[in-house]
């Protein structure tokens, strides 16, 4: 109730977290993936351009986020990742407690992105994907390893099996009863929400299934900084 608590009491926008897509491409093809990406035809890059006009326009209008993440996709196959990075902290790094991006681990990075992690105020999440993906152990290994012996800050997220048995193939919702989407849905609520095109939509995973033209995109599931003014209203809205 951060949120709340800060427009109403000193008319300041606080986001708990904040997660802006990067790229659809990866280098993995899992049936359970997050972002619809086996089910995406049109995989792609986002450029540079459009994702600095879009934290510009969120930040011109956000006094605080909590955590604010870059995914994919694989955001280490992103060839403008360390840019991308690079301009959100030199312009916005006040206004945000923690900058990350989201990694497979498969990707082994190059020495230039280490050394930037090193000296730069940004945290790497590791998913570890290795109990269902065996043949990224290796990779995994020597990506976290390496990060770790640059100095990186890294955390290796391990709990994914669990996780992702609330998110069977999206094939399989269709024999699923309204009660049992609606005790999904809360269970999967985590107040995150998904930044695009200085648009924001509270659920991630909808957003990431228009990405992958799964579900059509409705403008009313969108909330549109781009027309937002500095008045109280608005801040509240």
């Amino acid at each position: 109730y951060c949120g709340i608590f800060s427009v109403y009491t000193a008319g300041k926008v606080y986001l708990k977290h904040q997660n802006m897509l990067v790229t659809t491409i990866c280098n993995l093809n899992c049936e359970y993936c997050l972002n619809y990406n086996p089910y995406n035809k049109c995989q792609s890059h986002f450029s540079l351009e459009e994702l600095k006009r879009s934290a510009d326009t969120y930040f011109s209008h956000i006094d605080r986020v909590g955590f604010f993440e870059l995914t994919g996709g694989e955001p280490m196959l992103y060839p403008d990742l360390q840019e991308l990075l690079t301009y959100i902290l030199d312009n916005y790094e006040s206004k945000i407690n923690e900058l990350a991006f989201v990694t497979n681990g498969s990707v082994i990075p190059s020495d230039e992105i280490c050394e930037f992690l090193k000296t730069h105020k940004v945290m790497v999440l590791v998913d570890d994907y290795s109990e269902a993906v065996p043949q990224i152990s290796s990779n995994l290994f020597k990506t976290t390893d390496k990060l770790r012996r640059f100095g990186a800050n890294v955390i290796v997220v391990s709990k994914m099996r669990e996780f992702i048995k609330q998110f069977p193939p999206s094939r399989e919702y269709a024999g699923i009863s309204t009660e049992k989407t609606q005790e999904k849905f809360r269970k999967c609520f985590n107040g995150m929400q998904n930044l695009r095109d200085g648009q924001l939509c509270s659920c991630t995973y909808m957003a990431f299934a228009v990405n992958a033209k799964l579900m059509p995109n409705n403008a009313d599931d969108w909330f549109d900084m781009n027309k937002m003014s500095d008045n109280e209203l608005d801040k509240k809205s």
